[in-house]
């Protein structure tokens, strides 16, 4: 969620229904800012969340899970 905050790749909205309303219209009506947040969060998953980085970081849980013992 921290790199969707500040508008860097979406929008974090508070649990109020009003203000959801609101950000969806807003994206709705900005055609830039609707490709740019895909466009940011495309790179953000591809970036952050590979299946070699994810497999890298499984691989050190159970490393430092199998040397705690």
């Amino acid at each position: 969620i921290a790199d969707v905050i500040n508008g860097k790749a979406g929008l974090a909205v508070p649990y109020d229904q009003e203000l959801l309303r609101d950000a969806i219209l807003n994206i709705l009506g900005d055609d830039r800012k609707r490709k740019e947040y895909g466009m940011r969060g495309r790179f953000l998953v591809q970036q952050e969340y590979s299946w070699s980085k994810i497999a890298g970081q499984v691989e050190s849980l159970y490393l430092s899970i199998l040397n705690a013992r």
